[in-house]
């Protein structure tokens, strides 16, 4: 599609829209990365995300599942103005190219250009697909956007909407103080306590490559608990973009470790003027939750980066209140919507008038609109996952994983009268084996089963899998028992300080059979922990399975 228009008796203008293939194939074309590249640099508001390299980068890797946009204005065959996008986009439609991978929206223009290009280049996309609205997620700061006001058309079709972005500025004397703040110092302390404590950057490619399966094993683990989101396992090319960032000098990869052991990762993208901007993948290990590794190295990356001379390090916004404690300043993002009048007016009546009364009541009344939402967002989506579980498993299913039980039961453990299964492979705190839990026979969704996991990993508890062929077959964890003054709960006083206890369990339906010879691996891996203070399992009043289960392998009830 191409439009012309003459600006003078001097300078013609033209904008045209590529689509697909015909996108892509502009990446062939030296004379026109060449001058992507120029734009890109002189263009004052551009972050790496709109750069030549991010964007090929990205539609090589997800071309499959969006289609490549691209509009580019030419003025006397010189490029003065280029919008990258992609249809298809979850929740997006029509976006920047980057979609949810590029923490930044906007395009590229000449100086003069004086808002010509952007009002063109949307008239054009309109035009090629009616009907479709077109978002830019986080504008960055410096980007124009006068235009929506002074322009009559697009005045009447557009919603805005106004965030803080929160920035470590390292020419801010008070970085200093969050390097030396007693929280860093004491939790830096407690996990060095725990073994050789390491921070490291990762900066060649078969590092990464070797790393990159456990730092999305990590990802999926916290998104699958707090989100119900399985980022990687969902969308494979995901590796295979951050894989090509990497080879591009695009990615900033740095770990935290216990002596082998990664507890933390963050990957962040290197960015124009010494900005680094992230961290997109922020990950770590939640059995060391209690000592805030992420915290840890996010703070050591400012170190490291304040010491090396960058002028930034962009924490990017989403309302985290870690990302404000670490900040120095914050300046102003917008998220754009560009649609038809009709929409554009329901929109910003919405946001402008009765989403700000609303917040400000609730505000005055003490409850945080953005946690009620979060919280009432989470209950509709958890609601629907409970649906397709009944589907699977029957109602009755629903109650009794809904049912918390008062009455439970305690068994001591004797002497094993059944072996471990010789062929059985147990592996403890193995997030992968976790993910591969399988709503088909199960009490619970996936999200509350990784959501009970990582609380109890954080509260120090020990998972024990059985997997096979990427499904979990079972499942049991093992906590230790606090001593009466260190409890923050009233504690069953059958069960002496010190005991490790089996406190619960999980197997799926086609590994019934194994599931005795299971938990006796299981007991013959914790008794030699559990010293004199000895092995005990706790059981609901209910669960008449385990009961009998327990005293098939050698426990005793105790109560």
């Amino acid at each position: 599609m191409q439009q012309t228009y003459t600006l003078s008796p001097q300078t013609l203008a033209k904008t045209e829209v590529y689509v697909g293939a015909k996108a892509l194939a502009l990446f062939a074309d030296e004379d026109f990365i060449t001058a992507w590249n120029e734009l890109y640099e002189q263009c004052d508001w551009a972050t790496v995300f709109q750069s030549s390299a991010f964007v090929e980068t990205w539609y090589n890797s997800f071309g499959n599942l969006y289609e490549p946009v691209i509009v580019k204005r030419e003025e006397n065959g010189q490029l003065t103005g280029l919008l990258t996008l992609a249809r298809g986009v979850e929740k997006l439609g029509i976006t920047a190219a980057g979609g949810w991978d590029a923490y930044y929206h906007t395009w590229l223009v000449t100086e003069n250009d004086q808002d010509r290009f952007i009002r063109s280049a949307l008239a054009a996309v309109r035009k090629r697909f009616p009907g479709q609205k077109v978002m830019f997620k986080y504008i960055p700061p410096n980007t124009p956007l006068s235009w929506l006001h002074t322009d009559a058309f697009w005045r009447r079709r557009y919603v805005i909407r106004p965030f803080k972005r929160p920035v470590m500025e390292f020419t801010n004397p008070e970085v200093q103080q969050l390097f030396r703040k007693k929280q860093f110092r004491e939790c830096r302390n407690r996990l060095a306590r725990l073994g050789e404590l390491r921070y490291e950057q990762v900066k060649d490619l078969e590092t990464f490559i070797a790393v990159i399966d456990e730092l999305a094993v990590q990802y999926d683990f916290r998104k699958g608990a707090t989100l119900n989101k399985l980022p990687f396992r969902s969308c494979p090319a995901k590796k295979d973009f951050l894989l090509g960032l990497f080879k591009q000098n695009l990615l900033h990869v740095t770990l935290l470790k216990i002596d082998e052991k990664i507890i933390a990762s963050l990957v962040a993208t290197e960015g124009k003027g010494q900005w680094l901007h992230g961290a997109g993948i922020n990950t770590h290990s939640p059995e060391f939750g209690r000592h805030s590794p992420g915290y840890v190295i996010m703070t050591m990356l400012g170190q490291q980066l304040h010491g090396e001379g960058y002028f930034a390090f962009d924490l990017t916004p989403g309302g985290h209140a870690y990302k404000d404690r670490l900040a120095t300043g914050h300046d102003q993002l917008y998220e754009l919507t560009i649609t038809d009048w009709q929409k554009a007016f329901a929109g910003r009546l919405f946001y402008d008038y009765l989403k700000k009364a609303s917040m400000y009541g609730l505000s005055r009344a003490g409850i945080n609109p953005k946690a009620l939402r979060g919280q009432f967002e989470r209950n509709i989506s958890l609601a629907k996952e409970k649906v397709k579980l009944a589907k699977l498993n029957g109602l009755e299913v629903i109650r009794e994983g809904g049912a918390k039980e008062t009455v439970s039961h305690t068994f001591v453990l004797g002497a094993l009268r059944v072996q471990p299964e010789p062929w059985l492979s147990l592996k403890q705190n193995n997030l992968a084996d976790l993910l591969n839990y399988h709503v088909a026979g199960g009490k619970q969704t996936r999200w509350e089963f990784l959501e009970d996991a990582m609380r109890r990993l954080e509260n120090g508890e020990r998972a024990f899998t059985w997997e096979e062929n990427g499904q979990l077959k079972a499942c049991a964890w093992v906590r230790s028992q606090p001593e009466a003054g260190k409890a923050k709960q009233v504690l069953d006083a059958t069960i002496p300080a010190l005991a490790s206890v089996l406190c619960s369990s999980y197997f799926h339906p086609d590994s019934k059979a194994g599931f005795p010879g299971f938990l006796a691996a299981v007991c013959k891996e914790v008794l030699p922990q559990a010293g004199d203070a000895g092995l005990y399992a706790t059981v609901s009043d209910s669960d008449k399975p385990l009961q009998h289960t327990l005293q098939e392998i050698g426990f005793q009830k105790v109560s």
